[in-house]
């Protein structure tokens, strides 16, 4: 993924040629405020992918505290009453 960095007023000025540029080469734009990064302008279709793949790897990560859980599933969890005795 190929990322432009902009200021605010350039991307103010040609908002239609950044729209374009996301648009049709996939890039991102990263819209700079006085020289700071404030925010991102990306196509829907960049969007959507990269929220594929936070969803895989949420599902992923679930899958693995899943497991995780499963292999304690039969061992006796001590108490506080027991820990005290």
């Amino acid at each position: 993924m190929t990322e432009h960095r902009i200021s605010a007023t350039e991307a103010r000025r040609h908002f239609g040629k950044v729209l374009r540029q996301v648009t049709e080469t996939d890039a991102v734009s990263i819209v700079e405020f006085r020289g700071v990064p404030k925010v991102a302008i990306l196509s829907r279709a960049n969007d959507e992918r990269m929220k594929a793949r936070a969803d895989a790897r949420e599902a992923a990560a679930a899958a693995t505290r899943g497991a995780a859980g499963a292999s304690d599933a039969g061992e006796p969890v001590a108490q506080a009453a027991d820990l005290e005795a």
